[in-house]
């Protein structure tokens, strides 16, 4: 009968699978509840933030700010929690992780050297987010970009502008936030009238127009104020600019602008009220000199 003969790294390696398997199979119990807790909170926890949402999103005031940190604490705690489970699962294996912890200690130091514009993006992303200068479903300029913000993270904003393209941008090239739909807002109204025009009656006419608006049950609740008149703003080459301006619930002050601007153009046209437009006179020098210069008679002749 012949005997197979295995070679020397076979038979170490065959040893050493057996020996692990010796020393991990009392621990694959400890394991396997160590990864169903996991599971557990990791559902529980999706599960409470599920229940946080709809619970705050009642209250208006609060719900855009409760969307954009709620789902950002649930997966900083989702990731704390994998981390502590993967500790206890490698010590419950019988793995020192004492190792570990000091190395990650050094190599989180190194990579912070390495990767400073990372660390300035989550610590000024930290900031705004506690400071709520934005959050989710405001309309927003930020680095020469304006749009509404679909998604914050601790790194980066994610606008999305009126043509649909979706910018991403850092919150390192963050420098000044200008948020269009916080608490309020105005609709500038910039209207221009021809010279010819009865400025008072212009303006009484952008007032009653104003006051319609607001018994109108589609726009009634948009508009915060009565419309206020700021006056004669420019004389400019061809017309009269007159301003005004509507305080508006936050993000409203762009249709109510269209609207007022609208019914205004239809006022102006019933009233008899020009609006300006450009002209332009053509003067032809020499006709002109010809007709300033007077014409000689002809002499008499005898």
């Amino acid at each position: 009968m012949i005997q197979m003969e295995y070679p020397p790294l076979l038979l170490q390696a065959q040893k050493a699978g057996s020996a692990l398997w010796e020393h991990l199979a009392p621990r694959l119990g400890s394991t396997a509840v160590a990864l169903l807790v996991a599971v557990v909170v990791a559902l529980v926890l999706r599960r409470v933030t599920y229940r946080m949402v709809q619970m705050f999103l009642r209250h208006d005031s609060r719900s855009a700010r409760l969307r954009t940190l709620v789902p950002l604490l649930h997966h900083v705690v989702l990731v704390i929690v994998y981390v502590i489970i993967g500790l206890v699962v490698l010590s419950s294996l019988g793995i020192d992780v004492t190792p570990i912890l000091a190395s990650a200690g050094v190599v989180g130091v190194a990579v912070g050297f390495g990767s400073q514009t990372l660390v300035k993006d989550c610590i000024t992303g930290l900031f705004i987010l506690i400071e709520d200068t934005i959050a989710v479903g405001d309309v927003v300029k930020i680095a020469g970009c304006s749009g509404v913000v679909e998604r914050l993270t601790l790194r980066t904003v994610r606008l999305r502008d009126t043509e649909g393209r979706m910018h991403i941008i850092p919150f390192s090239e963050v420098g000044i936030v200008v948020n269009m739909t916080r608490d309020f807002s105005y609709a500038l109204l910039e209207v221009g009238v021809s010279y010819d025009t009865d400025l008072r009656s212009a303006l009484a006419v952008m007032e009653d127009v104003a006051n319609g608006m607001r018994n109108d049950p589609i726009f009634a609740d948009m508009i915060l104020e009565p419309l206020e008149i700021m006056g004669v703003d420019k004389l400019n080459d061809y017309s009269i600019q007159l301003q005004s301006r509507m305080k508006t619930r936050p993000g409203k002050q762009w249709q109510v602008r269209r609207q007022f601007n609208l019914l205004l153009r239809e006022r102006f046209s019933r009233d008899g009220i020009e609006l300006p437009f450009p002209t332009r006179i053509n003067i032809n020098r020499a006709e002109a000199h010809a007709e300033a210069t007077p014409s000689r008679l002809p002499a008499d002749t005898d």
